[in-house]
C-alpha cells in the first residue's frame, strides 16, 4: 500500500504543475491506483476500471510529454 500511495502522490504533484489539458489524462492514469486505495480502506467497495481509456490517456501523455524528454 505504501507504494501504492507513493504513487498516487507523485501523479497529484505532476498534475499541480501541468496544464489544465492534461489533468484528465492524468487522473485517468491514476486511477487504477486510486481504485487500489480505496479498496484497501474499505474493503468490498465499487470501483470500475476500463483499460481502453487507460491505454489512451498513457498515450496521450506520452505523446504531450515527449517534447520535454532528456536527450
Amino acid at each position: 500500500m505504501e507504494t501504492a500511495r507513493a504513487l498516487h502522490q507523485e501523479i497529484q504533484g505532476l498534475a499541480k504543475d501541468a496544464p489544465e489539458q492534461m489533468l484528465p489524462q492524468l487522473k485517468e492514469l491514476s486511477s487504477p491506483v486510486e481504485n487500489t486505495l480505496v479498496i484497501a480502506d474499505s474493503p468490498g467497495s465499487a470501483w470500475t476500471f476500463n483499460p481502453g481509456t487507460w491505454t489512451r490517456a498513457a498515450a496521450e501523455l506520452e505523446t504531450g510529454c515527449a517534447p520535454y524528454r532528456a536527450r
